[in-house]
């Protein structure tokens, strides 16, 4: 998996006075390369998961969410070991095994939403 951000791009296109369109052009580009794992969890206020968080039902649980974690696991681009070796990523509530010859680092960060609206 890669990480891709996209640019949004709006310019104006005009072929004469009051005759102006604004086509849009999105382009990707990498943020990072060789993402083997990307999780968001949100947590409320006594520290458990708030889910589901999107449309429908969980819509209402929105307002509960306080800190929102991010999980990432990147492994290398090359093979680093001599020897397949044995890895268990545990990020939030998913483990997963990797037996190979590339290292992976995972990284963690703890975010404060703020500026919330109700809907």
């Amino acid at each position: 998996m890669i990480l891709i951000l996209q640019e949004l791009t709006r310019f104006k296109n005009c072929t004469a006075a009051n005759k102006c369109t604004s086509p849009i052009s999105i382009i990707d580009q990498v943020f990072i390369e060789n993402v083997e794992d990307f999780q968001v969890v949100f947590i409320d206020s006594k520290g458990d998961e708030v889910k589901p968080v999107n449309f429908g039902g969980g819509k209402a649980n929105q307002a509960l969410v306080k800190t929102i974690e991010i999980y990432l696991t990147v492994r290398s681009r090359n093979k680093i070991y001599n020897a397949n070796k044995n890895w268990t990523i545990k990020n939030a509530d998913q483990a997963y095994a990797k037996f190979d010859q590339y290292h992976r680092d995972s990284y963690f960060v703890s975010v404060y939403p703020r500026n919330i609206i109700k809907n």
